[in-house]
């Protein structure tokens, strides 16, 4: 009975029926997923956002409609299921779920590179069945993503990191044409600062040594020289942009032992400090070539002088550098001349090229020798005998001296003595009456004949044959030390001249004038 069901009703009416209500209803809620399974986005991200719809009615629910605006900081990418974007929002139409099922729509977003000022991304869809007004879908479950959050809190949040970042970059360009860092050269340097982080960058300050073997030449864009630093002040850089600073050095002469010029730069901001990449640049000296042709004033000398090594035909590109030995050792001259310090000993100078631009060295050096010899003793030289035509000079052997010479022309000629290179004596023969003859005597050491030219002062004996007007018959001797000096002697000199009888007693005499006393 349908007004006592504990009575019967109509007996006419077979069966018992129970109306079903029909109850159509749901629950929405968008989830996300970010590469690297990361829960917060740096900028330039892709977040595929799903909008899950499950069937919590007694019926299956068709026609499901949902709508989804762009988040605010993204971009759209794509929409799967069949969404479309319309204006600034994703659509999703026909949507079937079956009862007790779960259905899900997606799209993709691309997270803005300039995240400045933003800490978070927010989004809510829409969701409508045709029955019930239309619903915001809720956050997911903040452990399970494939289940519900609070939906008294609609829509999706996903924090945003600040990222303040950059980079820096450094080139070096050469104003030589064969692209190394030649002597002279100048290099510019370029500081590209690049703000590659998710927020706009203030305070930007960079920083670039001069580098060893350069000196600061220029700098533009504000650059100023602070100590051993060129420092610029660039100020504020939005999001992805870039700007670029230079400054110039010049390649300094002495780059030989520097092979690589090396410089990295540093660029500051408020929570960022970067190092650039290291610029490097080749230096390049082309080596010269060891001096052709170099002479010593004299190859030969005695000890205790000085001497003058001098390069023939030097290049106007290269200054020349003397050494005591053919390979390294510090250099004890420079120039195209030098003059030595006092010799004792036999020495050999080496000579090297410099390239004055960029002081390279020539690969070998070029030897001049310089013979020193020990100062020997003069001889002692004397008139051992004398005939009517003749004297017999005699000097004494002297320690060191392997040969000698003698000279009646005062020096202008040498010549060996009668008796040998090592005889101490010479007899100047067919001499006339009243003949004066001088003679000198020079020391020969080794193969190094002393030279004429060399100081010193050194006793004379002269002896001269004298016939005085007088006594038919009468003769005389009239031996004697003038004490005159040589001036044009040297050290290793000894001179006599001789005054005495060159006729015999018997000879008649023959008059003559007399020389001028």
């Amino acid at each position: 009975d349908p007004a006592d069901p504990n009575q019967p009703g109509n007996p006419g009416t077979t069966g018992t029926d129970i109306p079903v209500t029909p109850v159509s209803s749901f629950v929405s809620w968008k989830s996300f997923t970010i590469p690297g399974s990361a829960t917060t986005v740096r900028g330039g991200e892709e977040i595929t956002y799903t909008i899950n719809i499950r069937n919590t009615g007694n019926r299956a629910l068709s026609n499901i409609s949902v709508r989804d605006a762009i988040p605010a900081n993204t971009q759209f990418v794509s929409a799967a299921n069949g969404g479309t974007l319309v204006g600034n929002e994703v659509r999703f139409t026909g949507v079937n779920v079956a009862f007790g099922q779960t259905a899900s729509v997606s799209f993709v977003v691309r997270v803005n590179a300039d995240l400045t000022g933003v800490t978070q991304i927010v989004n809510v869809g829409y969701v409508r069945d045709g029955a019930n007004p239309e619903q915001p879908t809720s956050p997911p479950n903040p452990t399970d993503p494939n289940q519900p959050g609070d939906p008294t809190t609609p829509g999706t949040v996903i924090p945003v990191t600040p990222n303040p970042d950059l980079t820096t970059t450094l080139t070096v360009s050469s104003s030589g044409s064969n692209g190394f860092a030649n002597a002279g050269d100048v290099l510019t340097y370029t500081i590209t600062v690049q703000n590659t982080g998710n927020v706009a960058l203030v305070g930007i300050n960079a920083s670039g040594p001069v580098p060893n073997g350069t000196t600061f030449l220029s700098a533009q864009n504000g650059g100023t020289l602070n100590g051993s630093n060129v420092e610029f002040a660039i100020g504020a850089l939005p999001v992805g942009q870039s700007t670029a600073v230079t400054y110039q050095v010049t390649v300094n002469n002495n780059i030989a032992s520097i092979p690589v010029i090396t410089n990295i730069v540093s660029v500051t901001a408020p929570g960022v400090n970067k190092a650039s990449n290291r610029a490097d640049i080749q230096t390049f000296c082309l080596a010269p070539t060891a001096p052709g042709s170099v002479t010593a004033t004299n190859a030969q000398q005695c000890i205790g002088l000085t001497n003058t090594i001098t390069v023939n035909n030097p290049d106007a590109a290269y200054t020349y550098r003397y050494y005591t030995q053919a390979s390294g050792g510090t250099a004890v001259g420079e120039g195209v001349v030098f003059t030595t310090p006092v010799l004792s000993t036999s020495t050999t100078y080496y000579v090297e090229a410099v390239r004055t631009a960029g002081q390279c060295t020539s690969a070998t050096r070029t030897a001049v020798d310089i013979a020193v010899f020990p100062v020997l003793s003069p001889p002692t030289v004397s008139v051992q005998s004398t005939t009517a035509n003749s004297i017999t000079f005699a000097w004494t052997p002297v320690a060191g001296a392997t040969s000698y010479e003698y000279s009646v022309d005062n020096g202008a000629t040498y010549l060996t003595p009668a008796g040998g290179a090592t005889a101490t004596t010479q007899v100047i023969s067919e001499l006339r009456p009243n003949q004066q003859v001088r003679i000198r005597v020079k020391l020969v050491s080794g193969a190094y004949a002393p030279l004429s030219n060399q100081p010193g002062r050194f006793p004379v004996i002269s002896h001269k044959n004298l016939t005085e007007r007088g006594r038919t018959g009468e003769t005389f001797l009239d031996m004697r030390e003038t004490g005159a000096y040589d001036d044009a002697g040297t050290n290793d000199e000894s001179g006599v001249t001789a005054y005495g009888q060159p006729v015999s007693i018997n000879e008649p005499m023959r008059p003559k004038s007399l020389p001028a006393a």
